[in-house]
């Protein structure tokens, strides 16, 4: 990638097509002693090398089905061939994306004012804001992520992230798909309030990791429960202010994944959803370290649970374990 106005893009080729790509980034070395517009720059003539060598490999699969199907071949090892190709092809084209996306990401924090990331092709902003929370321990302000939010953006992961009202409106605003949102381990700054008003806007939401959540009460999951009805993946452990009252909420609820642990909840709670929608749709569930006994679980329907975490529970007796037809995986503190 060069960044220089007089300075043409190196360029390098895919070694099986032998097609030649643009913006092939320089060493980090060069690559810090340029402007971060230049660097942004390059990173978008990388992307669009990644889109046209994507669409070209795509074309070339569909004509070579085609024509394994009209001559009727069934060489396994062409195919396989093929498919190497294929993916040499991608590796050469996105290791120079990747490498600048990196680049970007590390430096973003120092740039807070550059318009040209509010330029950037949507693919382009999520990577990066993937890259900052996993590599560059999160967010810590509201003006980057109102630069790099976007609705093309189905998955949000804020942990380890300053969490504001401010950065769940703006998630509310500019994420109306959001799938999936992760706020645990971030260092949350923001109240009930603003907590209620971003689920409300939020109907597509479908898994939710909101562990240790001071916000989080059962007045919340019913709003949760009435605002993501697709909502399969519940994830509150330590969330203290959940207990019984949230199994009404949850009941008719579609949960695949639900994790209750270090929460309140009683054998109340498994009793009033054992024979409703969620007690027949649940795979994994966690109840550990909560006032949990054999009651509460041999209340539960089995035919649909794979994994099962009832540590530190009062459990006397493993017989329910022999209810469980699909169980895979059970984790429990054995007591004298």
């Amino acid at each position: 990638m060069r960044g220089g106005a007089n300075r043409p893009a190196e360029r390098f080729r895919c070694p099986i097509e032998r097609e030649t790509c643009t913006g092939s980034p320089k060493p980090d070395t060069e690559l810090a002693r340029e402007p971060i517009v230049d660097a942004l720059k390059g990173l978008g003539c990388c992307l669009g090398a990644v889109r046209e060598n994507n669409n070209s490999v795509g074309s070339k699969n569909n004509q070579w089905t085609l024509r394994k199907q009209a001559l009727g071949e069934t060489l396994r090892d062409q195919e396989r061939r093929v498919d190497e190709a294929v993916h040499t092809i991608r590796q050469a084209c996105f290791r120079p994306a990747v490498k600048c996306i990196r680049f970007v990401a590390k430096n973003l924090q120092l740039y807070k004012n550059i318009e040209y990331l509010e330029l950037l092709p949507a693919l382009v902003k999520n990577a990066i804001f993937l890259n900052v929370v996993r590599v560059h321990k999160g967010f810590h302000d509201e003006e980057l992520p109102r630069l790099l939010l976007n609705s093309s953006l189905t998955r949000v992961n804020l942990s380890t992230s300053t969490i504001t009202d401010g950065l769940l409106a703006l998630l509310a605003e500019k994420c109306p798909h959001l799938r999936s949102l992760t706020l645990s381990e971030g260092n949350y700054r923001f109240t009930r309030p603003g907590l209620c008003a971003m689920i409300q806007r939020l109907g597509k939401l479908q898994h939710l990791y909101a562990k240790n959540c001071p916000q989080v009460d059962d007045e919340f999951v019913r709003l949760l429960a009435t605002s993501c009805p697709q909502l399969d993946t519940l994830d509150l452990e330590s969330c203290k202010l959940v207990g019984d009252g949230s199994a009404d909420s949850l009941s008719g609820m579609p949960l695949v994944r639900l994790n209750l642990s270090y929460t309140s909840i009683t054998d109340k709670f498994l009793k009033t959803i054992a024979n409703e929608r969620c007690g027949k749709t649940l795979e994994d569930l966690n109840v550990g370290h909560c006032p949990i006994t054999s009651d509460g679980l041999k209340a539960l329907s089995w035919n649909t649970i794979k994994y099962i975490g009832f540590e530190g529970c009062s459990i006397e007796d493993l017989e329910i374990v022999g209810f469980g037809k699909h169980l895979k995986y059970i984790c429990w503190t054995i007591s004298n």
